[in-house]
């Protein structure tokens, strides 16, 4: 995307979320520990510096960087002792800050277990993997909100991969991370359109393509780089995207995308076809 951005909480709809980012930036601070933010927070920054209206959020979610669970312990320790948040009762990740937002703190890291093979209910393997070290590496840009703090902020291709494996943990619970991705791909050409223009010209070239496919193109390829340091990451995006790609009766994310905009089942399968060229061509 680029190097340097900057954006203000009232172009994000969340003027509430300035005493979050203040209390987060104390205790990561103080603790000495990395983050980035991620979810429809991160997703609205990006559409906000191109002036796409923010579609809001209610979640504050960040991905942090620990050595071992205390050190996550102590995080969440320090923001209910010195910050006033409150925990959940329901969600060992979720806080609540005085104001009542809800902040998501997604361990990534030592607290992880990466590569372990899981059965699904239908008797499918999955790679236990969260995408969240990956992202952290090759998919953050830095951006200064209010002119007072620099957060790292997942790119639009970070959120689609972590989107897809959330949805695909839990997709009964999950559907708006579809609608979420439709949305990036609606308007990835206007959000990326440099990019797109100075370094993948080679799609406008032979059969003409709608904007919408070509933006998805250019997306897979953005995700290539991230998922290309992670072979089993790399291997369990593809999955899901290929499942989704088979027909209109069992992609359960072009039904989820064609609530979200894409006009017909089979227009979306061609989109999530294009995704996937890109990551794999």
């Amino acid at each position: 995307m680029g190097n340097s951005y900057k954006i203000s909480f009232n172009a994000l709809r969340q003027e509430g979320a300035k005493d979050v980012f203040a209390s987060l930036n104390r205790a990561l601070e103080t603790l000495e520990i990395d983050f980035y933010l991620i979810g429809a927070l991160a997703r609205d920054t990006w559409f906000a510096q191109k002036g796409i209206r923010a579609l809001g959020t209610k979640d504050i979610d960040f991905a942090v960087l620990v050595s071992d669970e205390s050190q996550y312990q102590s995080l969440r320790n320090f923001l209910i002792q010195e910050e006033d948040f409150t925990e959940s009762s329901s969600n060992e990740y979720v806080l609540f800050n005085k104001q009542g937002h809800q902040i998501d703190l997604l361990p990534f890291g030592a607290v992880e277990i990466e590569g372990k093979k899981i059965v699904d209910k239908q008797g499918l393997f999955h790679t236990n993997i969260s995408g969240f070290k990956e992202v952290y590496e090759e998919g953050t840009e830095e951006v200064n909100f209010d002119g007072e703090y620099n957060f790292k902020v997942s790119t639009l291709a970070g959120i689609v991969i972590l989107k897809l494996i959330a949805y695909d943990d839990r997709p009964e619970i999950r559907s708006n991370d579809m609608g979420d991705i439709a949305a990036i791909i609606r308007h990835y050409f206007d959000l990326e359109s440099d990019l797109i223009y100075e370094n993948h010209a080679d799609l406008f070239a032979g059969e003409e393509q709608s904007l919408e496919r070509i933006a998805a193109r250019v997306l897979g390829r953005q995700m290539k780089l991230i998922l290309n340091r992670n072979a089993l990451l790399k291997e369990r995006i593809i999955s899901i995207l290929q499942i989704n790609a088979k027909s209109p009766e069992d992609s359960t994310i072009g039904l989820q995308f064609v609530n979200e905009n894409i006009q017909t089942v089979d227009e979306a399968i061609l989109v999530i076809k294009e995704i996937l060229k890109g990551i794999e061509e």
